[in-house]
């Protein structure tokens, strides 16, 4: 299984009662813009997923988003049993890609290249996901 996390921290410090209010409003926008740019990456993600039956890109999810205090953690990943080895590659030629992954490569099987898919949907999805925070934190702290 292969995963990647995107994570949101929230900091502010109110001075007012004002500023209570927006902080009520601040968390819920910060999940919902999690849950948003989640979206947009699986979409990505199995786009780029390559398919040959089609069970690795209909394996990728996007998990609810965790809150814990003033941070969001929002995960999208694969849950193929060989999709970390499809993002990492294997052997020697995935130990030699441009991203190893979190295996031992064995150093005497030539293994297989790496082809990302999920790393990739963040970098291509980077700027969508900065535009969805924006609207999605504006229209929360619209009254």
């Amino acid at each position: 299984m292969a995963d990647v996390s995107l994570k949101a921290k929230v900091t502010y410090t109110p001075r007012s009662a004002a500023g209570q209010f927006i902080a009520s409003r601040v968390t819920p926008g910060v999940v919902a813009s999690v849950r948003a740019a989640q979206g947009l990456i699986v979409q990505e993600a199995k786009n780029l997923a390559p398919v040959r039956t089609g069970a690795l890109r209909d394996s990728i999810y996007a998990a609810d988003p965790e809150e814990t205090g003033k941070t969001v953690v929002g995960a999208v990943g694969a849950s193929a049993s060989y999709s970390g080895f499809v993002e990492f590659g294997t052997g020697i030629r995935g130990s030699q890609g441009p991203n190893p992954g979190p295996y031992n490569y064995s150093a005497t099987w030539p293994g297989m290249e790496a082809r990302s898919f999920l790393r990739p949907s963040i970098d291509s999805t980077r700027d969508a996901v900065r535009e969805v925070f924006a609207s999605q934190l504006a229209i929360s702290l619209k009254i």
